[in-house]
């Protein structure tokens, strides 16, 4: 057993409440004053972000938070690198790959978005996020997903959440992109911590070498996790990043 020296930390769910409600910006202050705090004290990990979200928006949260090690966006599909500045796809993401994609895409646009059922979230390069439209649900607009990549031939992963569907390339997820920045950063997975809350990212959950989740996580991560904080969302995960520092210090 290693201690925590990395924590890897979703945001929708976890750092924010998730889409246009707002964020606790004193649980953001307290992460910042941990990143601050671990370049000098080696009890303190480094905490960075696993996300489903692009890399524009990931690189403002590291800005917000002061996070240097490498962060995942887009589920696994890229790694940010905050210093030097850098932004990696993970070698999946091949031209190939991204032919496929913009094909989903325009037969998306044309066909179930045209049809009012559904919209897709502007700014992502290697996977899509679709939000349904008032009038029809997450879980319809699966089924119309599945049925369109049949009859086009395609091969992609699903990851159905309460509010989206992301649209990934086969074998990509969180877990993959916390690798590759694990690989980035000359870490391994005993040495990160997870915190996550929903079901796409159990992956990493039960990779990592220790797991905590927010109270509002689904009762799989729960079961799944090291630790449940009974808070949630940002100081939620402010109370577990201090549970993993006592027990990094209790490890001496």
């Amino acid at each position: 057993m290693k201690k925590i020296t990395i924590m890897f930390v979703d945001i929708d769910g976890c750092l924010t409440p998730g889409e246009g409600r707002p964020a606790d910006l004193d649980a953001l202050a307290r992460i910042r004053a941990v990143n601050e705090a671990a370049a000098s004290d080696p009890a303190v990990p480094r905490v960075t972000l696993c996300t489903g979200r692009q890399q524009p928006f990931v690189d403002l949260m590291c800005q917000i938070l002061g996070c240097r090690a490498p962060a995942v966006f887009e589920n696994g599909a890229g790694v940010h690198v905050p210093e030097p500045y850098d932004f990696i796809f993970h070698p999946a993401v091949t031209p190939e790959a991204r032919a496929r994609l913009h094909e989903l895409r325009l037969a998306i646009d044309s066909g179930p978005a045209a049809a009012g059922r559904m919209r897709v979230q502007p700014g992502k390069e290697a996977s899509l996020s679709v939000y349904p439209r008032p009038g029809h649900s997450v879980q319809s607009n699966a089924d119309d997903l599945r049925a369109l990549l049949d009859r086009l031939g395609l091969a992609f992963d699903l990851d159905v959440s309460n509010l989206c569907i992301n649209i990934l390339l086969p074998g990509l997820d969180k877990l993959a992109g916390m690798r590759l920045a694990l690989e980035r950063a000359g870490l391994d997975l005993e040495q990160a911590g997870a915190v996550g809350d929903a079901i796409g990212d159990l992956c990493y959950i039960e990779a990592a070498g220790w797991a905590g989740v927010p109270a509002n996580a689904r009762p799989e991560l729960k079961a799944a996790a090291d630790f449940v904080s009974p808070l949630e969302f940002g100081a939620g995960t402010a109370d577990i990043i201090e549970h993993v520092i006592a027990r990094n210090r209790a490890m001496g």
